[in-house]
């Protein structure tokens, strides 16, 4: 409850800068549509810790009620998908606007969903700021340019920000998100108002593909394939994190960041057997590593980046 009080009041914090809201309520409508008969097409279901299950619901429930259009400012969605105005992300913007030129034009955040906009740097938000970093600190890593990527996998897309950012970075990208149904629905929502090219359940080249089936995913042939687990897998139960490793030795890079505990999971020793696994399966090199300033008042709770490479590339 505390915590819900603190994050309503740091939004007020950007209430100078208000988002566009010139959408157009035709192409809105249709997408809406589309939502309706996607909903009611499968009823697959993922296996969800009590976490999830309790917020599936919640975005079922805003899907059904037509209520997207300021779906970032819904409290619970922002407890999940969207960090703020937290103190912590102003050291993440210094680090990426004095590193390269070509990371601060990833920052400027679009205006579907009413993001609450970040109140040091109103060109981005919070949430896009931090998922600029990550990426940052992986190309620091693997030493190529993100625009070589060729095929990326993310497993648990969130609202689809990770999957918008790469777009810029390499529009010919074929990305895939793979996640609940009713996340889907939103990613679907989100991406397509901003006119990105999205599929339903199958794969596509150079498109944006979001499956929430297992036996849906094909990872095709292409070269330079990166898996993204943005703390999505350290909040999996142990048999589905199981199926999705199966399918890791199609990939070149990986990258991880998760919490040291979710639910009475010890993410931390997981993550390093890991790493040390596909190290010696896989002929890969790895890097686990503090991400910084998160949580430096919490002494309990710990977040990481594990990143991982093929030796030879």
């Amino acid at each position: 409850m505390i915590r819900e009080c603190l994050r309503r009041f740091s939004a007020f914090l950007s209430f100078i800068y208000k988002n566009k809201k010139n959408i157009s309520l035709k192409k809105e409508e249709n997408i809406l549509r589309k939502l309706s008969k996607f909903n009611s097409l499968n009823n697959y279901s993922i296996k969800k810790l009590p976490t999830h299950n309790i917020f599936s619901k919640k975005i079922l429930e805003l899907v059904l009620e037509k209520k997207l259009n300021n779906f970032l400012r819904e409290n619970f969605i922002q407890k999940v998908f969207f960090v703020h105005n937290r103190l912590y992300i102003f050291f993440l913007l210094i680090k990426i606007l004095f590193y390269k030129k070509k990371f601060k034009y990833l920052l400027k955040e679009d205006h579907i969903g009413d993001p609450v906009r970040y109140f040091l740097y109103p060109k981005s938000s919070g949430n896009r700021i931090r998922e600029v970093f990550h990426l940052m600190e992986f190309e620091k890593f693997i030493q190529i340019p993100l625009k070589n990527i060729n095929e990326v996998f993310e497993f648990g897309g969130g609202y689809g920000n990770m999957a918008r950012i790469f777009k810029k970075i390499n529009n010919k990208v074929s990305y895939t998100i793979f996640d609940t149904k009713e996340v889907n629905l939103i990613q679907y929502y989100y991406l397509n108002m901003l006119n990105l090219k999205t599929n339903w359940n199958q794969i596509k080249k150079k498109q944006i593909n979001l499956i929430n089936r297992i036996d849906k995913i094909n990872f095709g042939t292409l070269k330079n394939k990166l898996f993204i687990a943005n703390w999505s897998l350290s909040e999996t139960p142990i048999d589905i994190r199981d199926k999705i490793i199966k399918k890791f030795s199609k990939f070149n890079f990986f990258l991880f960041s998760f919490q040291n505990w979710f639910e009475n999971l010890d993410n931390y020793c997981y993550f390093s057997k890991l790493a040390k696994d596909l190290s010696n399966d896989n002929d890969m090199i790895y890097e686990i590593k503090k991400i910084q300033f998160m949580n430096f008042l919490n002494l309990k709770k710990t977040h990481w980046y594990l990143f991982i490479k093929k030796k030879y590339m």
